[in-house]
Parts: C-alpha cells; sequence; structure tokens
C-alpha cells in the first residue's frame, strides 16, 4: 500500500486525491492513457502558458500505468508539479469525494 504523505494545504491534499483517482482508472483502464493524449493535445497544444505541462505529460504518457502512477505519485517537485497540473479528463463526482473524506476519518 502506498504511503500517503503529510500535506501544508488543501490544495495539495486535493491534487493527491485526484492524482490517486487518476492513477486509479489508469491502471484499470490502460487504453484510457489515448484519451489523455487526445485530451492535451486538444486543450494544451495552442496554449504557452501550458507548454511545461505539455512537455511533461507527452513523456509521462508514454510509460506504462505503472511507471504512470509512480511518476505521478513520487514525492519529488516533479511528481508534485505533475499531481498539480493532472489533466481533468476523470472528474471525481459528489459521491466520490464523500467516500475520499469518509476514507480519512
Amino acid at each position: 500500500m502506498l504511503s500517503e504523505p503529510r500535506f501544508w494545504d488543501r490544495s495539495k491534499r486535493r491534487a493527491w486525491d485526484r492524482a490517486i483517482r487518476f492513477t486509479d482508472r489508469v491502471a484499470a483502464h490502460p487504453s484510457s492513457i489515448r484519451q489523455v493524449v487526445e485530451w492535451i493535445n486538444a486543450h494544451w497544444a495552442g496554449d504557452p502558458a501550458a507548454a511545461e505541462s505539455l512537455r511533461l505529460w507527452r513523456g509521462v504518457l508514454t510509460n506504462d500505468p505503472q511507471q504512470i502512477a509512480k511518476l505521478v505519485l513520487a514525492d519529488d517537485d516533479r511528481g508534485e508539479f505533475l499531481r498539480d497540473t493532472i489533466p481533468p479528463i476523470f472528474p471525481i463526482g459528489a459521491a466520490e469525494r464523500a467516500e475520499m473524506l469518509r476514507a480519512r476519518q
């Protein structure tokens, strides 16, 4: 089981939760990697402000689901950047949010 880090603010906590859900979904459905690539190309490719995110995510998404999870959940600056810029292709619904809150208590 992955050891959950301690967080210094809510935005980092939410980024971690999104990353867990993202990596779980990619692991459960490896074909979804192609969907994520299509999404980032459609939404970030023409935006100069997103150039670094696009470059990093394109590289990350060339890996298998286990390596993607390792990179996104890494306790380093790159992992934090990836979590903070995770593509919002897998929204977290209200029921899933409530489940996440219950799990933390």
